[in-house]
């Protein structure tokens, strides 16, 4: 079956669901790629001289992650795997919130500009 995988970011309490495939199929996706998406999330805020110059009203959550706490999680995850304190899948979509819409609608704008 395989292991989907959250974004987390544990400083400000929210998640991104990236396209849900199994991690293998993660790295290699071209619609929301958990790869690319992170790092748009936790990119310094400079965009001086790039593409994103250009964006920068349109993109709230560019580098809103930077300097945070941010984890991968995966949905195999148990209470009696993780350490103490550490949450899980469930306890995530119970009080956590999604951003996931607001971050794909930011990843659109950012592809539908590079593609010309």
């Amino acid at each position: 079956m395989g292991q989907y995988f959250l974004l987390v970011n544990l400083t400000k309490g929210e998640y991104v669901i990236p396209d849900l495939m199994k991690l293998g199929e993660i790295m290699i996706a071209k619609e929301f790629p958990i790869g690319n998406i992170l790092l748009y999330l936790i990119m310094t805020k400079n965009t001086d001289g790039t593409f994103l110059d250009d964006l920068k009203g349109q993109l709230k959550h560019l580098g809103r992650w930077s300097g945070d706490r941010v984890v991968l999680l995966g949905d195999y995850a148990e209470v009696y795997d993780i350490i103490e304190g550490f949450i899980t899948w469930d306890t995530i979509e119970k009080k956590f919130k999604n951003i996931t819409e607001e971050v794909r609608k930011e990843w659109e704008i950012i592809k539908q500009y590079l593609e010309g």
